[in-house]
């Protein structure tokens, strides 16, 4: 299987503008072999055998840590990928990159089960949902060794107060356990800006100026900067505080729980102000390769949750900074009541 190849003026193109022309190739016929690209610790271990055995189809699995990491190896060309999993602010420029091949929804009959509420929010980066279906979602925040917060803190401690990350007189108590954040500046400026009382989405300079000088104050206390490597560095008691993503930390609790560890980790969320936090999703695409040969059907598992009925989305924007991509957030905060005739809460 052959991917679409860019000329080098074309890679410059996608790399600057987001936009570049890519011309296809001729696939094997031969090729019995999925190549896919996915985030570490995000699918269970017997998937790729149980799906080898009921396909005959082998699965190269590869792992990356962040969204840049894939975004550079998509933009070069010949990744040799077939599916690769982005969140929702990097696959609409991906998209308009011509990077990825449109859906065959005639051999997902599958997609009617989704969520419509979800694909709509989808079609935000994938209009009319012609390359992206939803895989996953959740949010970020604040993720301890609860044990030994306690220790620093106090037994009453409220854990899931922002002012532990972004006040240096408290995350510097925490330095001694050691303190990770995500690799990932869209993330933590949106926490940041959010938590100074600015608009996360804010095109604003001025504002980005406001949260990098409070994040400067914090820096001295951050003992690494992490996206995946963080969940074993909890389990096994390197660190004792993360910024993180709430399905790492998941991930980190269970396992302790499961190696019987003596300590317990928890994930927390609550806004930083009495409007909100982010949550991000993934997208699960097929890369720019030709149709296998007929016959040779694939079927893929996609993990859906729904949002948490005591929770209510209160907007969505899309909004751009120089020389990043796109990026959507999602606000969310405590709902105050119900509505009856709807699923969704009101706010």
């Amino acid at each position: 299987m052959n991917e679409k190849r860019a000329s080098p003026v074309a890679k410059l193109a996608g790399a600057l503008a987001c936009a570049a022309m890519l011309t296809p190739l001729a696939a094997s016929a031969k090729d019995t072999q999925l190549n896919v690209y996915n985030w570490s610790d995000y699918i269970a271990k017997d998937t790729i055998p149980n799906f080898t055995k009921q396909t005959s189809i082998k699965v190269k699995y590869d792992n990356y840590d962040s969204d840049d990491t894939l975004q550079a190896k998509l933009l070069t060309g010949h990744s040799g990928y077939d599916i690769v999993v982005p969140t929702s602010n990097y696959a609409g420029k991906q998209i308009a990159a011509n990077i990825f091949a449109p859906l065959d929804k005639s051999k997902l009959p599958n997609l009617k089960y989704l969520d419509p509420e979800l694909m709509k929010l989808v079609a935000g980066a994938d209009p009319g949902n012609k390359y992206l279906v939803p895989w996953a979602y959740g949010t970020t925040g604040l993720g301890y060794n609860v044990d030994k917060a306690k220790q620093i803190f106090g037994s009453n401690a409220e854990l899931n107060n922002w002012d532990i990350l972004f006040k240096p007189e408290n995350i510097s108590k925490l330095k001694a356990c050691g303190v990770s954040v995500l690799d990932a500046p869209d993330q933590m400026f949106a926490a940041a800006l959010h938590y100074i009382g600015k608009d996360p989405m804010s095109t604003n300079p001025a504002d980005y100026r406001e949260a990098l000088t409070m994040m400067k104050k914090i820096r001295p206390y951050i003992t690494q900067f992490n996206s995946s490597g963080y969940i074993n560095d909890m389990v096994g008691g390197d660190i004792c505080f993360t910024f993180g993503w709430s399905g790492d930390v998941v991930i980190a609790k269970h396992r302790a729980i499961d190696v019987k560890k003596p300590f317990k980790i928890e994930y927390y969320r609550r806004a930083a102000r009495p409007c909100g936090s982010t949550w991000w999703r993934f997208r699960r695409t097929r890369r720019t390769r030709t149709p296998r040969t007929s016959g040779s059907t694939i079927s893929r598992r996609r993990r859906l949750t729904r949002p948490s009925r005591t929770r209510c989305t209160t907007r969505t924007r899309t909004w751009k900074r120089a020389s990043t991509w796109t990026r959507t957030l999602r606000m969310i905060r405590p709902c105050t009541r119900r509505r009856r005739s709807s699923r969704r809460c009101s706010c």
